[in-house]
């Protein structure tokens, strides 16, 4: 393998790419917000759990309202994980609005 400006690239460059491009990917997963509000909205018994705190729902509507880059991602990992409790919902985003975890 060739750099246009450094010549040929060594083993030891090569291996650093490959580490730095995997610490990437992985951090990447890291933040994806579909997951992350999948692992941290819980619907119970009693209501709702919101990153370990308890939100407790009575008869209520429950509306979902997500504005910003992440709201597509973000509204559309509620909404699975509220289903039929979830009343309305509205979201905000630029385009490309991806609604899922892509």
């Amino acid at each position: 393998m060739t750099s246009a400006r450094e010549g040929p690239i060594s083993a030891p460059l090569r291996r650093l790419r490959r580490v730095a491009s995997g610490l990437l990917e992985a951090a990447l997963e890291a933040a994806d917000p579909f997951a992350l509000v999948r692992v941290n909205l819980r619907v119970t018994t009693s209501g709702l759990d919101v990153c370990g705190r308890r939100v407790p729902l009575g008869r209520g509507r429950v509306v979902l309202l997500a504005v910003g880059k992440a709201a597509g991602a973000m509204s559309s990992a509620a909404e699975s994980v509220l289903g039929r409790r979830l009343d309305e919902a509205l979201r905000s985003c630029p385009l490309p609005c991806r609604a899922s975890g892509e």
